[in-house]
């Protein structure tokens, strides 16, 4: 009679349930991990646009060249996030509304474009630009807010200047703009802020054309 080796003797068999009374424990775990984990929202991206219509019949010839900047924009603003202001001394920073691009880059870029049709050029360069380059007029902005408010109103303050092509200040004044929205989403309010700029790019092009046919009426000497 052939004799059954002793290690299998020894050799028990295992209960399987432990493993899976483990395994479904630690599939609930992962169960209550994913629905106690809060949900993103959607994210939406938004983007300015050029508002201004109608342009005054622009008096430059095809040489004349204007210099957009310096823009100097809060640190705040200078970001990807739409930013609502809630009260006198808090905004509040969305998670789900942003800006295609950083929002002071495209305030410069559609600033650049309303100047552009509004005074019939297609030389606009923006700040910095090469000591060689010839500026007609330069504008040079501060930006002090452009944002909406918590009902949707867009809010534009700014101090800009005109200077002349050798860095003399001809023209120094302060906007302070509102633009209700024409609803309460974020496209409304992103509206309103396009208007605000729009609004802002006409009172700076007419102080150009102002200043334009001021020195034209001038008696040469």
């Amino acid at each position: 009679m052939k004799l059954r080796d002793s290690g299998d003797s020894l050799q028990k068999k295992v209960p399987a349930w432990p493993a899976l009374v483990l395994g479904a424990l630690m599939c609930v775990a992962l169960v209550q991990c994913s629905l106690l984990e809060p949900s993103r929202p959607d994210t939406h991206f938004f983007i300015l646009s050029s508002t201004v219509r109608d342009p005054e019949p622009s008096p430059f010839g095809t040489n004349f060249v204007l210099g957009l900047g310096p823009i100097h924009f809060p640190a705040y603003l200078r970001r990807t996030e739409m930013v609502t202001r809630v009260g006198q001394n808090r905004v509040q920073i969305s998670e789900s509304n942003r800006w295609a691009e950083p929002l002071d880059v495209d305030f410069r870029e559609v600033l650049a474009r309303n100047l552009a049709y509004l005074l019939r050029t297609e030389q606009v360069v923006t700040y910095p630009w090469y000591n060689s380059t010839h500026v007609d007029y330069q504008v040079e902005i501060s930006v002090d807010q452009f944002e909406n408010d918590a009902y949707g109103t867009a809010h534009l303050a700014a101090q800009w200047s005109v200077r002349s092509a050798r860095n003399a200040a001809l023209v120094s004044r302060t906007t302070s703009l509102s633009v209700k929205a024409s609803g309460t989403d974020s496209a409304a309010r992103v509206a309103a802020l396009s208007e605000a700029l729009g609004e802002l790019s006409r009172e700076i092009a007419r102080a150009i054309l102002e200043l334009h046919t001021k020195e034209r009426s001038q008696p040469t000497t």
